[in-house]
């Protein structure tokens, strides 16, 4: 049988806990799953993953779940590995978020999973940071952003976007808390997300 990854992630301001929005338009999202070598640094440009797979998480509405106001895989099946095995380091992406790699709670960022034939792998939940929405998607079925949170991302959503602008080139990727607007709610997200790479000493993603 294939190999199988378990993915619980927490997108700011989306899914109901902690006053996010608990309806938001694209309840289930697409993600990219990068693997990498035990050896390889993910935040080097030049280093390309092993494998690059993609699959789907849908927001868990049930109050009283475990996994409640997260984006989560189908829990009987996981994320489809098919014919991917051994020991990497993975990172998650999903549009208009910086691309994040999996770390446990300890902080280890060497630390790597391992994915067997037939069996299923969970990974660390993780809060992904919004924001990443600069330069526009280049097609409908590619994601907006370049991995990293700067200027620009700032310029689209406030001076492109903001109030529902109607030259605004993606309003769905500008429209963090994903309600149908772009307004102070996803100025705010984008502020805070510019504090915690601040707080880390980075304005890229990849790290922890």
């Amino acid at each position: 049988g294939s190999s199988k990854a378990k993915v619980i992630l927490v997108l700011p301001a989306i899914g109901g806990k902690n006053g996010g929005n608990p309806v938001p338009h694209r309840s289930t999202r697409t993600i990219t799953l990068y693997f990498y070598n035990k050896d390889d640094d993910p935040t080097d440009p030049a280093t390309t993953p092993t494998a690059v797979k993609t699959g789907q998480v849908s927001l868990d509405t049930s109050v009283g779940s475990l996994t409640y106001g997260s984006f989560v895989n189908n829990p009987a099946t996981g994320i489809d590995l098919t014919n991917l095995t051994g020991t990497y380091k993975v990172l998650v992406k999903t549009g208009s978020y910086l691309r994040k790699q999996f770390i446990p709670k300890n902080g280890d960022s060497s630390a790597t999973f391992t994915f067997t034939a037939g069996q299923a792998t969970s990974l660390p939940q993780m809060t992904l940071i919004a924001g990443d929405i600069y330069p526009p998607a280049s097609s409908a079925t590619s994601d907006p952003g370049d991995n990293t949170l700067d200027i620009s991302d700032y310029n689209l959503l406030v001076r492109q976007c903001y109030g529902n602008k109607s030259g605004c080139p993606s309003q769905t990727a500008a429209d963090l808390n994903d309600d149908g607007n772009v307004n102070g709610i996803d100025y705010n997200i984008l502020i805070r997300s510019f504090k915690v790479l601040s707080d880390q000493g980075s304005q890229g993603g990849d790290g922890e």
